[in-house]
């Protein structure tokens, strides 16, 4: 995602492009709404949930939050150095593990 662009049609509350919505062309695009009108700087970053718990590319991912969060009022992000490291403790060390294709209850 682009700094401010908005990529989505005004209804599609969920931002997913998915029918009956579908992605703004290129030549429609504008910046978000949210951004205009409560004055903040929006840099969006996405990252995947899979992306995130996997041990190859989870580390990049987790990289990116930190990127984006570092410096902001109220938010401790640990020194880029140790971020790799404590990615695969966290991931080695969890209690419960956890299965991406487990089915919600």
């Amino acid at each position: 995602m682009g700094n401010e662009t908005q990529y989505w049609t005004n209804l599609d509350f969920e931002r997913n492009g998915q029918w009956p919505f579908a992605w703004l062309p290129e030549e429609d695009r504008s910046q978000d709404v949210n951004c205009i009108y409560q004055g903040i700087n929006c840099m969006q970053t996405i990252v995947a949930y899979e992306n995130i718990i996997d041990t190859v590319k989870g580390p990049a991912d987790i990289k990116k939050v930190a990127k984006v969060t570092e410096g902001k009022p109220g938010l401790v992000v640990i020194e880029e150095e140790a971020r790799e490291c404590v990615f695969h403790k966290t991931l080695k060390n969890k209690e419960l593990p956890h299965d991406v294709n487990q089915a919600r209850q």
